[in-house]
């Protein structure tokens, strides 16, 4: 991926080649790179919501005795979404079942300890809340604690970001051209807000085709989205 400086460059290429607009100060350096970062944002969302596997991590949480609450504010890359979160064992992984508050549930397996702790979770805030609340310590470990797979939110560059930042390498290469098609044409928005005049069109046609390209990317398989969870279908209301 190229980096934040020479995208600004392609951006400001393709403004100077509209109307000899280039030179003006709403296309200065701080003013485009908020315009790729407001792409970037876009675009990654889109990822986000609509792609499988995209910006996705793991990180060990312990558990703590008495202790049902599990912070995860501080996590790094920032934390957005469950992916799956397992309870680790002796010999396996053991993936937890999210509480939706649809029944009142019957804690037959999150009674005891260790591998015999099999809780189910909600999420509350930026609280991991495990039901029921563990009675004895569990290390971040390979063979104990959780594993949470989780879906992170990559940082955005800022109008004072240096021209050495780059994407996060998740996000394909493929579509810079994407990037560089959307910040032209929100600058040039703004430019004919403000009683310029500018060519939008051709960058909005060609913006389109990738558009097309990206979506049918970012598709999701035809599989089912969830798994019957131990062979029980939890997808209706008790």
């Amino acid at each position: 991926m190229s980096d934040l400086g020479t995208l600004v460059t392609q951006v400001r290429m393709n403004l100077q080649a509209t109307n000899g607009l280039g030179e003006d100060l709403l296309y200065n350096t701080e003013y485009i790179k908020l315009f790729i970062s407001e792409a970037y944002k876009h675009y990654s969302m889109r990822m986000l919501n609509e792609g499988e596997g995209y910006f996705e991590t793991s990180v060990n949480l312990a558990i703590t005795a008495g202790v049902a609450e599990i912070d995860i504010s501080g996590l790094l890359p920032k934390f957005k979404s469950v992916s799956v979160l397992y309870k680790r064992r002796t010999m396996d992984l053991y993936p937890l079942k999210r509480n939706e508050k649809r029944y009142q549930p019957i804690y037959n397996n999150g009674v005891g300890a260790f591998d015999a702790y099999l809780p189910d979770y909600n999420l509350r805030n930026l609280n991991i809340v495990l039901l029921p609340t563990p009675v004895v310590n569990e290390p971040a470990g390979p063979n104990s604690g959780l594993k949470l797979d989780y879906n992170y939110i990559p940082i955005f560059p800022g109008a004072d970001e240096g021209n050495e930042f780059e994407f996060d390498p998740v996000f394909p290469t493929i579509f810079e051209p994407m990037i560089v098609l959307y910040a032209t044409i929100a600058a040039l928005e703004t430019k004919d807000a403000m009683g310029g005049v500018s060519d939008i069109q051709s960058f909005r046609s060609r913006l389109e085709i990738w558009e097309q390209h990206f979506s049918e990317s970012m598709a999701r398989s035809d599989s089912a989205e969830n798994v019957p969870y131990q062979g029980l279908s939890y997808s209706f209301y008790y």
